[in-house]
């Protein structure tokens, strides 16, 4: 920023600072001119020509000279406090502004909020973009992309890519069909499944715990009316004319397993429930109900082809809804759909221009982390740390980035330093349900992306942040090409993949008292594996392979990360090498107590090597 404002004529010497006053942290700018004077608004335009928006400074103060440190550099701690004169917020000015302010408004309970601001400076998230983009088609029947919402940005900017829903142009509803074809994802996850028969590395198994003994029969039926509401639970994997394709069996009968005061004890009840699927011919769920005097508890496992973690809430709302009679809210659009959908859009523009756009991003292979010289010998390990989660909200909002793209700048600059590579490339998550139709299906439609980053030192922590975050919205743009395929014609296989997990499974939103858990597997997915859940603080568990790694390592790494997060948060101003990976006790430690080799010896008349000798007398055949 510095250095384009110093090419604008007029400016002699500049210095740009983030300042935070009132709570909030602006970019602010400082110049000193020659003779001439300066047209501030003109000075915008020209810095927004080759700047992003964000790198835009909030306010330009003129001094008559920098302060400067005692060693001749600018001392930008002693640049003053500029005056932020806030710019009254720009009211809706029609009645489809007005009705979208009003829903938003409700949703980030903010009443300050203008249609031209930044959402997500005042409590928007991209997890709220996908209820705001079910609440427009709900109830304003406007059609809009999540990722439309998250690039627009602003109320203004929602208004004009959204449009009223005709009849007859909702979406492709195919005809029923006997059987479809896979999604490339679903392909690529069945031939890794072939490869590794026994894996558990994609069920997805959950327990849900309810504190009090439930109408078992109500209870089963409650299940039973789910997954008839949702029958693409009930497809199997089949092949037809050697074509490996997805059965409906939507009048099949639902099976759930139920056990009445067993005696056994639930965490081996747990372990024994979870073991690998038959892909072909057969289903791809089960349930297990145990009925206690005290408790009820549900196990189910379904398989990663036909479900995933938005599905899983999704199932766990609906669930709840039918054990007390509510009536459930069929698909409108099915996986079967989607399924057909990408088999027509493999020929298409978009998918060529997001092969590209790929081709042009993978230009190095995936990061991978050295193997340690001591291992665990298991299968999987866990290292976990926390973040306090006001912290994080607060920064967050001032700063108009999300909670998962902050966690994701600070794993990818953690990786720097422990890879010492300038340019990190990973896999990330995006929940693949852009297409609010989608909003209420159940399927396997996440996608796995690339995150490539390049470290620039010099760079500042929260320009370096919102950068990640840009990276991050416009890959989304680019998911129709998968996985599979940029592993095939790129050779991108990835070693460690990050997902936040904020709200992909909600804990008693009703005033039913129970509680989920995610049962752990036998095998990691990956050498090394990051989610970040949002609870009551921030959780940070890396699941890593034991035969590669060992515990002490990763503990090291995941608090790396932690201490990362805290340090963007306290220093965003700071450039991106000066962030500190440790505590101020860690360091403390290292530096006085690991240097601290001195050792008494009784006598000091021997040499190390005299010292050596005499063991060697004293023990020849050693």
């Amino acid at each position: 920023i510095e250095s384009k404002m110093n090419n604008y004529e007029g400016i002699k010497d500049c210095a740009v600072a983030v300042k935070e006053i009132g709570g909030t942290q602006y970019l602010c700018a400082y110049y000193v001119r020659t003779e001439e004077d300066i047209d501030v608004e003109d000075l915008k335009t020209a810095l927004a020509v080759e700047l992003t928006s964000f790198m835009i400074p909030s306010s330009f103060t003129r001094l008559e000279k920098l302060p400067l440190t005692s060693n001749g550099k600018i001392n930008k701690k002693a640049l003053p406090d500029p005056i932020i004169t806030q710019g009254e917020s720009v009211k809706p000015r029609d009645e489809k502004e007005q009705a979208i302010y009003e829903l938003i408004r409700e949703l980030v309970a903010n009443e300050n909020i203008g249609v031209t601001d930044d959402l997500f400076t005042i409590g928007l998230t991209s997890l709220m973009a996908i209820k705001v983009a079910v609440l427009l088609k709900n109830k304003l029947n406007y059609n809009i992309a999540t990722n439309e919402i998250i690039k627009g940005k602003t109320i203004e900017n929602i208004a004009k890519a959204s449009c009223v829903d005709q009849a007859g142009q909702v979406e492709e509803i195919n005809e029923k069909r006997s059987y479809y074809p896979l999604t490339q994802n679903q392909l690529g996850l069945y031939f890794d499944c072939e490869k590794n028969p026994n894996t558990l590395i994609y069920n997805i198994p959950i327990c849900i715990e309810f504190f009090k003994e439930m109408n078992i029969e109500q209870f089963k039926e409650a299940v039973i009316k789910v997954v008839n509401t949702h029958p693409y639970m009930k497809t199997q994997l089949s092949y037809q004319s050697d074509q490996l394709v997805q059965l409906r069996k939507d009048e099949e009968a639902v099976q759930v397993e139920v056990v009445y005061r067993s005696g056994k004890c639930i965490d081996e009840m747990k372990k024994a429930f979870v073991r690998p699927f038959t892909l072909l011919n057969s289903a791809l769920y089960r349930f297990l109900m145990i009925q206690d005097e005290d408790k009820t508890t549900l196990l189910f496992d379904i398989h990663h082809m036909i479900f995933d973690g938005g599905s899983a809430n999704l199932f766990i709302q609906d669930l709840l809804k039918a054990y007390k009679g509510e009536v459930l809210e069929g698909e409108k659009i099915t996986a079967f759909d989607l399924a057909i959908k990408e088999e027509k859009e493999i020929t298409s523009q978009k998918y060529e221009a997001d092969r590209a756009y790929f081709k042009n991003k993978l230009e190095t292979q995936a990061t991978d982390l050295e193997q340690t010289a001591i291992k665990d010998g298991k299968k999987i390990g866990v290292a976990k740390a926390t973040v306090e989660l006001k912290k994080v909200k607060a920064f967050c909002r001032h700063n108009g980035i999300t909670a998962s793209n902050l966690f994701m700048a600070a794993f990818l600059r953690v990786l720097n330093t422990y890879t010492r590579e300038e340019t990190i490339t990973i896999a990330t998550i995006s929940n693949g349900r852009g297409d609010i139709s989608l909003a209420n299906s159940f399927g396997m439609f996440v996608k796995t992306l690339p995150v490539v980053s390049k470290l620039e030192k010099e760079k500042r922590i929260l320009e370096f942040i919102k950068e990640v975050q840009s990276n991050a919205f416009e890959t989304i743009e680019h998911e129709s090409f998968p996985l599979t395929q940029m592993s095939a014609q790129f050779g991108f296989k990835p070693n460690m993949i990050y997902a936040f997990q904020g709200g992909t499974i909600e804990n008693n939103q009703t005033d039913m008292a129970y509680q989920v858990e995610l049962l752990s597997l036998d095998t990691a997915k990956m050498p090394l594996t990051v989610n970040v859940f949002e609870e009551d603080q921030y959780r940070i568990l890396m699941d890593y392979d034991g035969e590669r790694y060992c515990y002490d390592y990763i503990n090291s790494l995941v608090q790396a990360v932690k201490h990362c997060v805290e340090y963007f948060i306290e220093n965003s101003n700071q450039t991106c090498k000066e962030v500190r990976l440790i505590s101020v006790e860690e360091e403390a430690k290292i530096i006085n107590v690991f240097n601290n080799t001195k050792v008494d010896y009784d006598d000091l008349s021997e040499t190390i090597i005299d010292m050596f000798k005499n063991q060697v007398r004293r023990t020849p055949e050693n």
